[in-house]
């Protein structure tokens, strides 16, 4: 089974694949074009420049121009008997590369993360609005991190501070309105889906396949781009391939509950139609139902209706009974509630109910260990339990509220800080507030 920090790894790499690198793509393509443009115009003649009278660099940018990446110049015993004559826009591109970069031909998926950022960090026309410090920022802090497969740099923090640096970077590009607002909410639906599955919600069969896919096509692309990832290919090829296998494992386990699932609610619904059916005979034939037999009839209607009102109970998220299911075992009237701020900006209430640290860790099936402070309180955030997890925003329509919170939740003993448990370790609710128990002390 996949850690928490091998999947928010694998999102951030199909985050820097499949949503960023296709965007930045073309805004390269449009601002490349632009320049080669201008530089082929009188006095700079780059289209025709010899070794005598070429550009060292191209100002505001101090990069130094890579002239061995283009006209087969790397097959040249020296610089003085290279090519400088930029042909066209691809070429010029590749003057703002490292020479493992330049194997692109086209501004198409050829083009890879590592030489796309390359580029915002070393163009012209991206250094002059200040776009190379962000690109430089997302190359160093996103690629080249998820490039070295360090899974326990992947903490909740870390991924959430990756998504905001590819999120500022598109801000900055100077997309379309519309196409930014896409790209913009691309990440953030990958982004949720990587927490809903390291909190282990559950995640639509659809989506997990979604995943899966995405995770062969990484694979195929750090494998087509092997030279740009230099030392790290193929740990990169191996991490990616044990972890596609695990994944596969990971769905064909959900797979077979849903159809353990499905198998239930069939048999639940053939006791049903048996009963009904039961019903059906009992019941004479015409309309004297309302004249004949009162004494049995109604007792059975009434525990018809009984049945069906604990069925959608059962099954309902948010209902009297799971919220009743989610409280047994707990410690009575004594409650938890406090606000905190989120990663989206949320500001949600958590409610929770306590529980002994032994029943509380029988009830879930918890694995790790409690706090090893001194005097802890254990709570179970009872929205989430009844509601079956996390619920983003509110829904008025259907009178869902919103859902926020880690399922298991510590307080401290006079009640000042609420911890969460995540990557082995509990871990403070910095912008925690209005915090209350009852009762307030033992």
């Amino acid at each position: 089974m996949l850690k928490a920090e091998e999947k928010r790894w694998l999102v951030v790499g199909i985050c820097l694949s499949k949503v960023l690198t296709p965007a930045i793509r073309k805004v390269i393509e449009q601002q490349i074009q632009q320049l080669y443009q201008n530089l082929i115009q009188p006095p700079t003649n780059i289209h025709s420049q010899t070794s005598t009278s070429h550009l060292k660099c191209l100002p505001p940018s101090t990069l130094r121009l890579n002239y061995v990446n283009i006209n087969n110049n790397i097959t040249q015993a020296s610089h003085r008997s290279y090519d400088y004559s930029v042909k066209d826009e691809v070429s010029l591109a590749k003057l703002f590369v490292k020479p493992f970069m330049a194997g692109f031909v086209a501004f198409d998926e050829s083009l890879d993360s590592s030489a796309a950022l390359s580029i915002l960090c070393g163009a012209p026309n991206f250094v002059y609005h200040g776009i190379d410090i962000i690109a430089m920022d997302v190359r160093n802090d996103v690629r080249n991190e998820w490039g070295h497969c360090k899974f326990a740099t992947w903490t909740e923090a870390y991924y959430l501070k990756c998504f905001q640096l590819m999120e500022n970077l598109i801000k900055r590009v100077n997309l379309p309105v519309a196409f930014e607002t896409k790209v913009l909410d691309d990440f953030k639906e990958w982004r949720n889906r990587g927490i809903d599955m390291c909190f282990g919600q559950p995640i639509n069969n659809d989506v997990l396949k979604l995943v899966q896919e995405e995770m062969t096509t990484l694979v195929t692309s750090v494998e087509e781009n092997k030279e740009t990832w230099m030392q790290d290919h193929e740990g990169l090829r191996n991490n990616l391939q044990n972890l596609t296998q695990l994944f596969a494992l990971d769905i064909k386990r959900l797979e077979a509950k849903h159809v353990a699932l499905e198998s239930r609610q069939e048999l639940l619904e053939g006791q049903v139609v048996g009963l009904s059916q039961g019903i059906d005979k009992l019941i004479p034939k015409g309309n004297n139902f309302l004249t004949h037999g009162l004494h049995w009839k109604i007792p059975v209607v009434v525990l018809f209706g009984f049945l069906l009102i604990f069925l959608y109970e059962h099954y309902s998220s948010g209902s009297m009974l799971r919220y009743w299911y989610c409280r047994r075992g707990s410690i009575k009237d004594h409650t938890l509630t406090f606000v905190y701020k989120t990663y989206d900006h949320q500001v949600p209430t958590v409610n929770g109910v306590e529980f002994s640290w032994d029943t509380l860790k029988n009830k879930l099936g918890l694995t790790f260990h409690p706090h090893n402070a001194h005097g802890v309180r254990y709570y179970l955030n009872i929205d989430r339990c009844a509601y079956g997890g996390v619920v983003t925003v509110s829904s008025w329509l259907d009178n869902i509220p919103q859902v926020r919170g880690a399922e298991i939740l510590a307080v401290n003993s006079d009640c000042t800080q609420v911890y969460y448990y995540d990557d082995g370790s509990w871990k403070p609710y910095k912008s925690a507030r209005s915090i209350r128990c009852t009762p307030a002390n033992r």
